[in-house]
């Protein structure tokens, strides 16, 4: 074969090589980034509830409001160069006083945390009422099949309720 194919062949290999393992390069850097703005975010929020407890503690008498102040200004400031941080990573809306949006984040996490132990369940939508059935088929407490005559059930003893 001709010189000239041989080097041709391996240029277009190449130029295959290339386009194919371009998005794998991109891909790890991209991650990489992603990794450190969830550390980033994960951190922030850390401090957040740090202010939060230091607020609690505080207001039940268990810190002198000069610790407080002082510790409070140190997680203001550290939460502070994380927003910057963010900020320059493009990940933070722009726009207002960085302590303004500070204290409405911790507001939120406040609202958040005021009752943990109970489950955040949303309403259910609103259903038409059933109308009432003659007579159950089965029992409601242990599911045996119910006879029509039957007023109690024959497996648990279950009284049934009779229609209307």
């Amino acid at each position: 074969m001709d010189i000239g194919v041989i080097s041709a062949c391996l240029l277009l290999l190449g130029l295959c090589g290339y386009f194919v393992a371009r998005p794998l390069l991109t891909l790890q850097n991209a991650t990489a980034g992603d990794v450190s703005v969830r550390q980033l975010n994960e951190r922030k929020e850390q401090i957040y509830a740090s202010i939060i407890e230091l607020t609690f503690d505080n207001e039940l008498g268990k810190l002198p409001d000069a610790d407080f102040q002082r510790m409070r200004g140190e997680l203001e400031s550290q939460a502070l160069s994380i927003l910057e941080q963010l900020d320059q990573r493009g990940q933070q809306s722009s726009g207002g006083d960085i302590e303004q949006r500070i204290e409405r984040e911790i507001v939120a996490l406040q609202r958040q945390t005021e009752h943990p132990d109970l489950p955040r369940v949303e309403p259910r939508p609103e259903l038409p009422p059933t109308p009432p059935m003659a007579a159950a088929k089965f029992c409601g407490q242990c599911g045996t099949a119910r006879r029509g005559t039957d007023r109690f059930c024959t497996q648990c003893g279950t009284a049934f309720e009779e229609a209307a």
